[in-house]
């Protein structure tokens, strides 16, 4: 499987698998990026579309996908890709990742934007 390094707004990079938007997960605990691979002069990379958590990837990413409207929403500006990391250890951790991640990209899918003050904030390192 291969993996992408998405660093957060702490500096902090944080190591994903990549799968197709067609992956079946299991009801494993993690956080995950809904992304669309976009052309650059140099090659390709990755654009966070929406980030988020689960206690169980599979309920949010395959049983309850049609009901996720932050997913439905990266699908209509053309995501191509999921990156999923497990986070066993607990939904507060998974929250501190999903924050980092969501302050260093601003993801244009997620209902609540990143306050503009929060983006340079250096809160969440470890």
């Amino acid at each position: 499987m291969p993996t992408v390094s998405w660093t957060g707004a702490s500096g902090w990079p944080h190591n994903f698998g990549l799968f197709d938007l067609t992956t079946t997960f299991k009801p494993a605990a993690g956080v995950y990026i809904v992304c669309r691979l976009v052309q650059v002069p140099n090659g390709s990379r990755l654009e966070a579309l929406y980030v988020g958590e689960a206690q169980s990837l599979e309920n949010r990413l395959n049983t309850g996908r049609a009901g996720h409207e932050g997913f439905q929403r990266a699908l209509k500006m053309g995501a191509t890709h999921i990156c999923a990391l497990l986070v066993p250890d607990g939904a507060a951790e998974r929250l501190r990742i999903e924050t980092d991640l969501r302050h260093a990209f601003n993801p244009p899918c997620n209902a609540e934007p990143v306050p503009a003050n929060a983006l340079g904030n250096a809160l969440l390192r470890r």
